[in-house]
């Protein structure tokens, strides 16, 4: 686990200041530069039943575990962090500054399991979503503006798959305009009943769909024009595979779609 840290926190923000008068200096707008936190997940560890909490995080940030412990760090490894808490229960992690990567590491008991609420949007940093809310057994909702600050965000891979969750809000991802991947994003999220119009019009970098709404037995149609404003949009493996309830799918969902592979599985 990350060894590389910040001194204290008050050289972390006073460092982050700096980067942001760099940036101005280097062409950015007068104004400060765009806020980049806090964000706020809600974890319990009682179901997860453990207290040692780890995850994938990469960046220069700092955090705050929610049972009085707080560290700052710079790392950019693959073992991830990790965290003891004092004992099993709920706990309301902050993190601020240039989170770049949040997913699940490689590890079976992967700490994000514990996430049972998004308290607000992710940062703004934030490029790469691997799995992270991913088996979330007590995640059952998705606020409408997780994504309001992902512009830079270009993996969503894996995002809420296997998690309970009821519904997808409408315009979730309007804000990731640089998004690439959405693979298995909704995969095995078994409570989904409906795909919201225009989810993904706002996406024209998004390129990967396979597996994306897998195994999503209860969704019974897909919106017309789903994949009309994706002119990148090339894979589409499994997209719908295994939708039993699947019964309404529109004509010309692919049309706008200038290349579709050979053998590409929708809902089959």
């Amino acid at each position: 686990m990350s060894t590389e840290k910040i001194l204290d926190r008050a050289s972390f923000l006073k460092g982050v200041a700096v980067g942001r008068t760099l940036w101005r200096l280097a062409g950015g707008p007068a104004g400060p530069a765009p806020e980049v936190g806090p964000f706020q997940m809600k974890i319990d560890l009682q179901p997860y039943g453990r207290t040692l909490f780890n995850a994938d995080m990469r960046g220069t940030f700092h955090i705050d575990w929610g049972d009085g412990s707080s560290e700052s760090v710079d790392y950019n490894g693959s073992n991830g962090l990790e965290h003891e808490y004092p004992a099993l229960g709920v706990y309301t992690i902050t993190i601020e500054g240039d989170l770049r990567l949040l997913g699940h590491g490689p590890w079976t008991r992967n700490g994000l399991k514990a996430v049972v609420e998004l308290l607000s949007p992710l940062p703004a940093s934030l490029e790469t979503i691997s799995y992270a809310f991913s088996e979330c057994g007590g995640l059952t909702a998705i606020p409408p503006d997780l994504f309001s600050r992902c512009a830079s965000l270009k993996s969503l891979t894996g995002c809420f798959s296997k998690s309970p969750i009821a519904a997808i809000p409408a315009g979730l991802f309007d804000n990731c305009a640089a998004a690439v991947s959405f693979d298995s994003c909704f995969a095995n999220c078994t409570a989904l009943t409906a795909i919201p119009a225009g989810l993904f019009d706002r996406c024209a970098k998004a390129a990967a769909f396979d597996n994306c709404f897998l195994g999503c037995a209860l969704i019974a149609a897909i919106p017309a024009g789903l994949f009309g404003n994706c002119p990148e949009a090339k894979s589409f493996s499994s997209c719908f595979h295994e939708c039993a309830a699947l019964v309404d799918i529109p004509g010309g969902l692919l049309s706008r779609i200038p290349v579709v592979p050979p053998g590409v599985r929708l809902a089959l």
